[in-house]
Protein backbone atom coordinates (compact mmCIF):
# COMPACT_ATOMS: atom_id res chain seq x y z
CA UNK A 1 0.00 0.00 0.00
CA UNK A 2 2.65 2.40 0.80
CA UNK A 3 4.94 1.36 -1.90
CA UNK A 4 2.47 2.33 -4.88
CA UNK A 5 2.02 5.69 -3.03
CA UNK A 6 5.37 6.18 -3.40
CA UNK A 7 5.47 5.13 -6.95
CA UNK A 8 2.58 7.67 -7.61
CA UNK A 9 3.66 10.81 -5.74
CA UNK A 10 7.28 11.15 -7.98
CA UNK A 11 4.82 11.62 -11.38
CA UNK A 12 2.63 13.99 -9.65
CA UNK A 13 5.28 16.18 -8.59
CA UNK A 14 6.85 15.87 -12.39
CA UNK A 15 3.92 17.28 -13.89
CA UNK A 16 4.13 20.59 -11.74
CA UNK A 17 7.52 20.66 -12.53
CA UNK A 18 7.03 20.42 -16.04
CA UNK A 19 3.70 23.08 -15.80
CA UNK A 20 6.19 25.62 -14.45
CA UNK A 21 8.85 25.26 -16.81
CA UNK A 22 5.94 25.73 -19.98
CA UNK A 23 4.67 28.58 -18.23
CA UNK A 24 6.95 31.43 -19.29
CA UNK A 25 7.83 30.41 -22.91
CA UNK A 26 3.54 30.03 -23.32
CA UNK A 27 3.75 34.00 -21.66
CA UNK A 28 6.30 34.99 -24.33
CA UNK A 29 4.69 33.23 -27.34
CA UNK A 30 0.90 35.00 -26.75
CA UNK A 31 3.28 38.71 -26.07
CA UNK A 32 5.04 38.09 -29.15
CA UNK A 33 1.69 37.59 -31.69
CA UNK A 34 -0.01 40.35 -30.00
CA UNK A 35 -1.56 42.04 -33.07
CA UNK A 36 2.04 42.78 -35.09
CA UNK A 37 0.36 44.74 -37.65
CA UNK A 38 -0.81 47.14 -36.04
CA UNK A 39 2.44 48.75 -34.08
CA UNK A 40 3.62 48.21 -37.73
CA UNK A 41 1.37 50.27 -39.31
CA UNK A 42 1.87 54.00 -37.26
CA UNK A 43 5.74 53.61 -38.41
CA UNK A 44 6.57 56.01 -40.77
CA UNK A 45 9.63 56.69 -42.79
CA UNK A 46 12.21 60.45 -42.49
CA UNK A 47 14.51 61.23 -45.49
CA UNK A 48 16.06 64.33 -46.74
CA UNK A 49 19.25 65.68 -48.57
CA UNK A 50 22.70 67.63 -47.26
CA UNK A 51 24.19 69.70 -50.05
CA UNK A 52 26.90 72.29 -49.86
CA UNK A 53 25.45 76.05 -49.45
CA UNK A 54 28.14 77.75 -51.87
CA UNK A 55 28.01 75.62 -54.71
CA UNK A 56 24.95 73.45 -53.81
CA UNK A 57 26.47 70.19 -54.38
CA UNK A 58 25.88 66.94 -52.95
CA UNK A 59 27.43 66.62 -49.29
CA UNK A 60 28.75 62.82 -48.53
CA UNK A 61 29.67 60.84 -46.11
CA UNK A 62 28.14 63.09 -43.54
CA UNK A 63 26.34 62.28 -40.05
CA UNK A 64 22.82 62.76 -40.00
CA UNK A 65 21.28 62.13 -36.34
CA UNK A 66 17.89 62.25 -35.83
CA UNK A 67 16.69 62.67 -31.84
CA UNK A 68 13.42 63.07 -29.94
CA UNK A 69 12.25 66.56 -29.33
CA UNK A 70 9.94 66.04 -26.14
CA UNK A 71 9.79 63.21 -23.72
CA UNK A 72 7.03 61.54 -25.00
CA UNK A 73 8.51 61.04 -28.11
CA UNK A 74 11.49 59.83 -26.55
CA UNK A 75 9.60 57.28 -24.29
CA UNK A 76 8.47 55.70 -28.09
CA UNK A 77 11.61 56.82 -30.21
CA UNK A 78 14.26 55.26 -27.73
CA UNK A 79 17.74 56.97 -28.40
CA UNK A 80 19.04 59.36 -31.15
CA UNK A 81 19.29 57.64 -34.64
CA UNK A 82 22.38 58.71 -36.95
CA UNK A 83 22.79 57.66 -40.76
CA UNK A 84 25.51 59.23 -42.80
CA UNK A 85 24.61 60.63 -46.41
CA UNK A 86 24.85 58.60 -49.88
CA UNK A 87 27.49 59.62 -52.07
CA UNK A 88 24.74 61.79 -53.86
CA UNK A 89 23.59 63.82 -50.57
CA UNK A 90 20.33 61.53 -49.54
CA UNK A 91 19.74 59.81 -45.86
CA UNK A 92 16.84 57.86 -45.38
CA UNK A 93 15.60 56.95 -41.42
CA UNK A 94 13.09 53.77 -42.09
CA UNK A 95 10.54 52.90 -39.16
CA UNK A 96 10.07 55.76 -37.04
CA UNK A 97 7.38 55.43 -34.67
CA UNK A 98 5.10 59.21 -34.42
CA UNK A 99 6.54 62.27 -32.40
CA UNK A 100 8.05 65.52 -33.08
CA UNK A 101 11.91 65.34 -33.68
CA UNK A 102 15.42 66.97 -34.31
CA UNK A 103 17.61 66.46 -37.26
CA UNK A 104 21.14 67.57 -37.30
CA UNK A 105 23.74 67.31 -39.49
CA UNK A 106 27.68 67.31 -39.32
CA UNK A 107 30.62 67.14 -42.17
CA UNK A 108 34.56 67.76 -40.95
CA UNK A 109 35.62 71.03 -42.95
CA UNK A 110 32.01 72.44 -42.88
CA UNK A 111 30.59 74.93 -40.20
CA UNK A 112 27.54 73.77 -37.74
CA UNK A 113 26.31 77.07 -37.23
CA UNK A 114 26.34 80.40 -39.40
CA UNK A 115 25.36 83.62 -38.15
CA UNK A 116 22.48 84.66 -40.86
CA UNK A 117 20.80 81.43 -39.54
CA UNK A 118 21.55 78.16 -38.71
CA UNK A 119 20.69 75.77 -41.46
CA UNK A 120 22.23 72.62 -40.39
CA UNK A 121 18.87 71.52 -38.24
CA UNK A 122 15.28 71.28 -37.91
CA UNK A 123 12.88 70.26 -36.22
CA UNK A 124 9.81 67.57 -37.56
CA UNK A 125 6.62 66.07 -36.67
CA UNK A 126 6.18 62.79 -38.07
CA UNK A 127 2.49 61.27 -38.41
CA UNK A 128 1.55 57.58 -38.11
CA UNK A 129 2.58 55.73 -41.05
CA UNK A 130 3.57 59.06 -42.57
CA UNK A 131 6.45 58.99 -44.89
CA UNK A 132 8.35 62.51 -44.45
CA UNK A 133 10.43 63.37 -47.50
CA UNK A 134 12.14 65.76 -48.99
CA UNK A 135 14.40 67.49 -46.23
CA UNK A 136 16.86 70.22 -46.88
CA UNK A 137 20.02 70.60 -44.77
CA UNK A 138 22.98 72.85 -46.02
CA UNK A 139 26.35 72.98 -44.40
CA UNK A 140 28.75 75.95 -45.17
CA UNK A 141 32.12 74.78 -45.96
CA UNK A 142 34.93 76.00 -44.17
CA UNK A 143 38.59 76.63 -44.77
CA UNK A 144 42.40 76.06 -42.51
CA UNK A 145 45.04 78.39 -42.19
CA UNK A 146 47.85 76.39 -40.88
CA UNK A 147 52.13 77.12 -40.36
CA UNK A 148 55.35 77.23 -38.25
CA UNK A 149 56.43 79.52 -35.77
CA UNK A 150 60.65 80.20 -34.44
CA UNK A 151 62.55 81.92 -32.92
CA UNK A 152 65.49 84.19 -33.90
CA UNK A 153 68.19 81.05 -34.30
CA UNK A 154 65.68 79.50 -36.13
CA UNK A 155 64.57 76.96 -33.64
CA UNK A 156 61.33 75.30 -33.53
CA UNK A 157 58.77 77.03 -30.83
CA UNK A 158 56.89 74.53 -28.50
CA UNK A 159 53.91 75.55 -27.09
CA UNK A 160 53.42 79.09 -28.05
CA UNK A 161 49.68 80.42 -28.73
CA UNK A 162 48.40 81.50 -32.04
CA UNK A 163 45.36 83.44 -33.08
CA UNK A 164 43.82 83.39 -36.43
CA UNK A 165 42.45 87.27 -35.90
CA UNK A 166 38.84 87.70 -37.91
CA UNK A 167 38.53 91.11 -39.64
CA UNK A 168 35.24 92.06 -40.20
CA UNK A 169 33.66 95.98 -41.22
CA UNK A 170 31.67 98.16 -39.06
CA UNK A 171 28.99 100.74 -41.18
CA UNK A 172 31.10 103.41 -41.90
CA UNK A 173 33.99 101.55 -43.05
CA UNK A 174 35.82 100.70 -39.41
CA UNK A 175 37.63 97.48 -39.53
CA UNK A 176 36.91 95.40 -36.77
CA UNK A 177 39.43 92.60 -35.22
CA UNK A 178 38.93 89.91 -33.47
CA UNK A 179 39.63 86.13 -32.30
CA UNK A 180 38.23 83.52 -34.10
CA UNK A 181 40.69 80.63 -33.36
CA UNK A 182 43.68 79.78 -30.91
CA UNK A 183 46.07 77.17 -30.75
CA UNK A 184 49.16 75.75 -29.40
CA UNK A 185 52.45 75.02 -31.34
CA UNK A 186 53.54 71.27 -31.27
CA UNK A 187 57.42 70.49 -30.64
CA UNK A 188 58.37 71.22 -34.48
CA UNK A 189 56.57 74.44 -34.17
CA UNK A 190 53.79 74.03 -36.33
CA UNK A 191 50.23 74.94 -35.86
CA UNK A 192 46.87 74.12 -37.88
CA UNK A 193 43.58 76.28 -37.56
CA UNK A 194 40.73 74.42 -39.16
CA UNK A 195 37.17 75.33 -39.43
CA UNK A 196 37.66 78.98 -40.15
CA UNK A 197 34.92 80.87 -41.57
CA UNK A 198 35.63 82.29 -45.15
CA UNK A 199 36.95 85.49 -44.78
CA UNK A 200 39.67 87.92 -44.10
CA UNK A 201 42.33 87.06 -41.35
CA UNK A 202 45.40 88.27 -39.34
CA UNK A 203 47.70 85.40 -37.91
CA UNK A 204 49.50 86.58 -34.46
CA UNK A 205 51.62 84.21 -32.07
CA UNK A 206 53.91 85.14 -29.12
CA UNK A 207 53.52 85.62 -25.11
CA UNK A 208 54.13 82.77 -22.47
CA UNK A 209 54.99 79.45 -23.09
CA UNK A 210 51.87 77.02 -22.65
CA UNK A 211 52.78 74.31 -20.02
CA UNK A 212 50.23 71.84 -18.29
CA UNK A 213 49.46 73.33 -15.30
CA UNK A 214 50.54 77.13 -16.14
CA UNK A 215 52.09 79.48 -18.55
CA UNK A 216 55.71 80.63 -18.45
CA UNK A 217 58.41 82.67 -19.80
CA UNK A 218 61.98 82.26 -21.14
CA UNK A 219 63.34 84.17 -17.68
CA UNK A 220 60.93 85.43 -14.66
CA UNK A 221 62.17 87.40 -12.08
CA UNK A 222 60.67 89.41 -9.28
CA UNK A 223 60.83 92.32 -11.37
CA UNK A 224 59.96 90.83 -14.98
CA UNK A 225 61.85 88.24 -17.70
CA UNK A 226 61.31 87.77 -21.13
CA UNK A 227 58.97 86.33 -23.61
CA UNK A 228 58.61 86.06 -27.01
CA UNK A 229 56.91 88.93 -28.76
CA UNK A 230 53.52 89.83 -29.67
CA UNK A 231 53.98 89.18 -33.05
CA UNK A 232 51.88 89.53 -36.49
CA UNK A 233 52.70 87.63 -39.67
CA UNK A 234 54.44 88.05 -41.68
CA UNK A 235 56.84 88.96 -38.45
CA UNK A 236 56.05 92.10 -37.10
CA UNK A 237 54.73 93.61 -34.14
CA UNK A 238 52.60 96.23 -35.90
CA UNK A 239 49.06 95.54 -36.69
CA UNK A 240 49.51 97.97 -39.43
CA UNK A 241 52.27 95.87 -41.11
CA UNK A 242 50.71 92.78 -40.66
CA UNK A 243 50.00 90.58 -44.09
CA UNK A 244 46.11 89.76 -44.62
CA UNK A 245 45.21 85.62 -44.98
CA UNK A 246 42.02 85.19 -47.37
CA UNK A 247 40.53 82.32 -46.51
CA UNK A 248 38.77 80.56 -48.73
CA UNK A 249 35.99 77.96 -48.45
CA UNK A 250 37.58 74.47 -47.88
CA UNK A 251 40.81 75.81 -48.70
CA UNK A 252 43.72 75.56 -46.36
CA UNK A 253 46.56 78.29 -46.49
CA UNK A 254 49.33 75.63 -45.27
CA UNK A 255 52.75 77.72 -45.51
CA UNK A 256 52.28 80.62 -42.88
CA UNK A 257 56.13 80.87 -41.37
CA UNK A 258 57.48 83.45 -39.48
CA UNK A 259 59.83 84.40 -36.29
CA UNK A 260 58.81 85.42 -33.14
CA UNK A 261 61.55 87.66 -31.27
CA UNK A 262 61.80 87.33 -27.69
CA UNK A 263 61.22 90.95 -25.56
CA UNK A 264 61.88 91.81 -21.83
CA UNK A 265 58.31 92.27 -19.74
CA UNK A 266 57.02 94.09 -16.40
CA UNK A 267 55.43 92.78 -13.65
CA UNK A 268 53.28 95.32 -12.05
CA UNK A 269 50.44 95.50 -9.08
CA UNK A 270 48.47 97.87 -7.84
CA UNK A 271 45.11 98.91 -5.79
CA UNK A 272 41.40 98.34 -7.54
CA UNK A 273 39.51 101.16 -5.96
CA UNK A 274 35.56 102.28 -6.48
CA UNK A 275 34.49 105.06 -7.53
CA UNK A 276 34.70 107.39 -4.18
CA UNK A 277 38.49 106.26 -3.46
CA UNK A 278 37.70 103.18 -1.48
CA UNK A 279 39.30 99.69 -1.89
CA UNK A 280 37.14 97.52 -4.40
CA UNK A 281 35.77 94.29 -2.44
CA UNK A 282 37.46 90.85 -2.87
CA UNK A 283 35.27 89.60 -6.19
CA UNK A 284 37.24 92.53 -8.09
CA UNK A 285 38.85 91.08 -11.30
CA UNK A 286 41.93 92.67 -13.39
CA UNK A 287 42.06 91.63 -16.71
CA UNK A 288 44.11 92.90 -19.60
CA UNK A 289 43.23 93.50 -23.18
CA UNK A 290 45.38 93.32 -26.56
CA UNK A 291 44.52 94.23 -30.09
CA UNK A 292 42.93 90.36 -30.74
CA UNK A 293 40.60 90.61 -27.44
CA UNK A 294 42.37 87.49 -26.20
CA UNK A 295 43.30 88.40 -22.56
CA UNK A 296 44.06 87.16 -19.46
CA UNK A 297 41.86 87.31 -16.68
CA UNK A 298 43.26 87.25 -13.04
CA UNK A 299 41.27 87.16 -9.49
CA UNK A 300 42.29 89.12 -6.75
CA UNK A 301 44.53 87.77 -4.25
CA UNK A 302 42.79 86.19 -1.39
CA UNK A 303 42.81 87.69 2.03
CA UNK A 304 44.02 90.87 0.11
CA UNK A 305 40.90 92.82 -1.29
CA UNK A 306 43.04 96.11 -1.91
CA UNK A 307 45.10 94.16 -4.20
CA UNK A 308 45.59 92.73 -7.26
CA UNK A 309 47.86 90.28 -8.48
CA UNK A 310 50.84 90.72 -10.11
CA UNK A 311 50.41 90.70 -13.80
CA UNK A 312 53.06 90.46 -16.67
CA UNK A 313 53.15 92.92 -19.50
CA UNK A 314 54.86 93.02 -22.84
CA UNK A 315 55.40 96.51 -24.53
CA UNK A 316 52.72 95.45 -26.63
CA UNK A 317 50.07 97.88 -26.38
CA UNK A 318 47.67 96.57 -24.90
CA UNK A 319 44.92 97.78 -21.69
CA UNK A 320 43.81 96.98 -18.31
CA UNK A 321 40.19 96.85 -17.02
CA UNK A 322 38.83 95.88 -13.28
CA UNK A 323 35.14 94.74 -12.68
CA UNK A 324 33.17 93.57 -9.63
CA UNK A 325 29.56 92.82 -9.11
CA UNK A 326 29.65 94.54 -5.51
CA UNK A 327 29.00 98.22 -6.44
Amino acid sequence: MHSGQNRRFPRFRFCIVLALLLTPDTFQAVQGNDNPQTSKSVLGQISGHISRSDTGEPVPKAQVDLYPADPDTAKAAGPQRIERTAPDGTFVFPDVPPGTFGVSVWRNGFSEDWPQGDETSQFVTLRPGQNLQGLALRLHPRGVIAGQISDEDGDAVLGLEVYALRIDFMPGGREQVSASSRTITDDLGNFRMPNLRPGSYYVSAGGLIEHPMEAVGLKQGPNGGVEYRNTFYPGTSSPDEAQVLNVGPQSTSSDIRFTVPAEGNYSITGKVLSGVGRPALKDAEVSRERLDRAGTRLKTRPGKPSRWSRITLSSFPQSLRATTRSL
